[in-house]
């Protein structure tokens, strides 16, 4: 997939462990086959197939397949996720654990077609799966912005 602006990077992976880079911006997780043990700064979220979780700047991370299969990542360059999502006032509060409202259904089937289509060898699904990420982006921007507690 390289037909995609600077400020986004899709990654598919089959590796069994691995330590989360880029800590500085904005990366939604979502397990496309399998289960998966996340951990985020301390704690540990079991995901399976469909879950996502939106890991905000600064959490740090790493994952473990605790079953075979493939383990999608969105990541946003903050200066991007920043501006659109206005992070400066917000915090992204964004999984399929919590409960599920509209927002949160259709962006799973957003995530799933970015990874389905971001899989296939058809240099015609970039232009779809873009326009899934702009979708995405539009629903976190609709249902998980949580105002920033003040100091």
């Amino acid at each position: 997939m390289s037909a995609f602006p600077d400020w986004i990077q899709i990654t598919i992976s089959e590796e069994k462990k691995r330590i989360l880079p880029d800590r500085r911006d904005l990366r939604i997780l979502y397990v496309y086959e399998g289960r998966v043990s996340v951990h985020l700064d301390g704690r540990d979220v079991s995901l399976r197939r469909d879950d996502f979780y939106v890991i905000n700047r600064g959490d740090a991370t790493e994952y473990r397949m605790e079953q075979p299969g493939f383990i999608g990542m969105i990541r946003i360059r903050y200066s991007f996720a920043e501006e659109y999502l206005e992070l400066s006032r917000y915090d992204i509060l964004c999984s399929s654990l919590k409960e599920q409202g509209i927002g949160e259904e259709r962006i799973g089937a957003y995530l799933r077609n970015i990874f389905s289509n971001g899989m296939s060898r058809d240099p015609a699904s970039e232009a779809l799966v873009l326009s899934d990420v702009y979708r995405l982006l539009y629903m976190m921007r609709e249902h998980c912005r949580v105002k920033k507690k003040l100091p």
